[in-house]
C-alpha cells in the first residue's frame, strides 16, 4: 500500500490505542485499589474434608505401566461402588418379561 494511503490508517489506529489506554489505565488502577480493600474470606472446609489425599487427585500417576494404571483405576472404581452399596444393573433379555403372567 502506498504511504499516502496507509498514513491515515496508521494514524487512526495510533489515536484509537492512545484513547483506549487513557481510559483503561485509570480503570485498572481503580480496580486494583478496590481489590486491596476487599475483606479476605476464608475458603470452605468442605473441600478439604472430602480430599483424603491431595496427591491422588493432582499428581502424575506414579506407575508408568499402563496395565498397572488400569488395575488402579478399576480398584478405585470398585472401592467407590462398594461404598455406595449394591445396585441392580441387569435387565431382562429382549422379548422376555421379568414378571410371569
Amino acid at each position: 500500500m502506498p504511504p499516502a494511503q496507509s498514513a491515515p490508517i496508521v494514524d487512526a489506529y495510533a489515536m484509537t490505542i492512545d484513547h483506549v489506554f487513557r481510559w483503561v489505565v485509570p480503570v485498572a488502577l481503580a480496580g486494583f485499589v478496590v481489590a486491596l480493600f476487599l475483606k479476605e474470606v476464608p475458603l470452605r472446609d468442605s473441600a478439604r474434608a472430602g480430599a483424603s489425599d491431595v496427591g491422588e487427585g493432582f499428581s502424575v500417576p506414579e506407575n508408568s505401566d499402563r496395565v498397572g494404571l488400569l488395575e488402579r483405576a478399576v480398584a478405585v472404581a470398585m472401592c467407590k461402588a462398594r461404598a455406595e452399596g449394591p445396585t441392580t444393573i441387569a435387565t431382562p433379555p429382549i422379548g422376555r418379561s421379568s414378571t410371569k403372567p
